[in-house]
């Protein structure tokens, strides 16, 4: 309510008052009450207050909007409670790349130009399905915080979806020849034979650290099962072992020199380094990526391959040997048959002709049974082995 000043020859003076603080005055003219002057004073508190209360708004807005870093934390912490490892991970790597890209930026600043800028670089440095893989985790990141996060931009667009999808050139997937995975199998021994019999015949064996949390507990060599973690039931599932890998890890658990150690598959090989003071001789592998690069080469493979190749070599095997996509769907442990249709045929295989061969040249080829001595002639059917029971 305007006031008089009587020090200021009778003037009226507008006043916002705000929770007891004086937070802005203006002096007008001369005038009983009600007149001209008073009503243009009360008509200035009013907007001013209006005008003070929207600011005081804006910089609380402000105060309290998450920073990028804020974004990423909060929807990594809330993706790991939900998502399954392998998925989290994922989510894990996108958000790095974005944080080292666009580190000094503000989440306000993040904007279509500055998505394509960093999805751009993805395409250029690595491929299109992995700019595209980003592209789909950021978005999916963007709506979580426009949904859960107190204080997002809600009037920002989500810059990731509003960039176009990058075009997507795969590559075949690679199968090692079945002379390059016998020079490798026989150029083998003990431990890393074992290895390389789980890595063929075990749906798992072809993740890395499937070798750093295999335990002897997992097996049951009274029914003849491994039992595996599967991420999408979360829970393990006792899986029927092949004979070959049967007859490896029961000589494996005789000849193993450590008896009291919980994994199957620990570090042995280290080098010139003393068993009795080195502290990793008999602890489980922290990592086995070169260890197929380092067999291959002493095999004299020129070609090397991973565990996935492994698996790629298995599905093609299995395939030519006559089982049928139901079969192999339950030796690859894949949910569904038409994910194991997608499969082989990304493997370069036709399933509407039972006798293709994915290597014409060389005939048809044959489905090896690992053995200890030479590979076999024949090829062996393997309908109930190693399959979810």
């Amino acid at each position: 309510m305007p006031t008089i000043r009587r020090d200021r020859e009778n003037r009226w003076m507008g006043r916002v008052v705000i929770a007891g603080h004086l937070r802005d005055s203006k002096m007008f003219g001369t005038g009983p009450k009600h007149g001209p002057e008073w009503k243009r004073a009360l008509a200035w508190e009013a907007q001013r207050k209006e005008e003070i209360l929207r600011e005081d708004a804006q910089v609380e807005t402000l105060s309290s909007a998450p920073t990028l870093l804020d974004w990423v934390v909060s929807y990594l912490e809330d993706a790991q409670r939900r998502r399954a490892p392998k998925t989290f991970k994922e989510k894990q790597a996108a958000m790095k790349r974005l944080l080292a890209h666009a580190e000094n930026l503000d989440l306000n600043e993040v904007t279509p130009g500055v998505a394509l800028a960093y999805l751009q670089s993805q395409y250029d440095n690595r491929t299109g399905y992995a700019a595209n893989k980003d592209r789909k985790n950021l978005a999916a990141a963007w709506k979580w915080g426009r949904n859960y996060l107190p204080g997002f931009p809600l009037e920002l667009p989500n810059p990731f979806e509003a960039v176009a999808k990058f075009p997507e050139v795969r590559k075949p997937r690679y199968v090692p020849p079945e002379d390059d995975f016998w020079k490798a199998y026989k150029a083998s021994s003990g431990q890393d034979r074992v290895m390389l019999t789980a890595m063929y015949y075990m749906p798992a064996g072809r993740k890395s650290d499937f070798f750093q949390t295999f335990l002897w507990s997992d097996v049951d060599f009274k029914l003849n099962t491994i039992n595996l973690w599967v991420n999408k039931v979360k829970r393990r599932v006792p899986y029927r072992m092949h004979q070959e890998l049967l007859e490896q890890l029961l000589w494996w658990r005789e000849a193993r020199p450590l008896k009291d150690v919980q994994n199957v598959f620990y570090c042995i090989n280290i080098g010139d380094a003393d068993p009795a003071t080195d502290e990793r001789y008999g602890k489980p592998f922290v990592s086995r990526g070169k260890f197929l690069a380092a067999l291959c080469k002493r095999a004299g493979v020129e070609t090397h391959f991973d565990f996935h190749s492994i698996r790629h070599r298995r599905a093609v095997d299995l395939y030519l040997a006559g089982n049928k996509v139901a079969t192999i769907q339950g030796l690859l442990a894949h949910s569904n048959a038409s994910t194991t249709e997608r499969y082989l045929r990304s493997l370069r295989l036709d399933l509407t002709r039972e006798d293709e061969v994915i290597e014409p040249e060389r005939g048809p080829a044959r489905l090896y049974t690992l053995a200890k001595g030479e590979a076999p002639e024949a090829a062996t059917s393997e309908a109930s082995c190693n399959q979810p029971l």
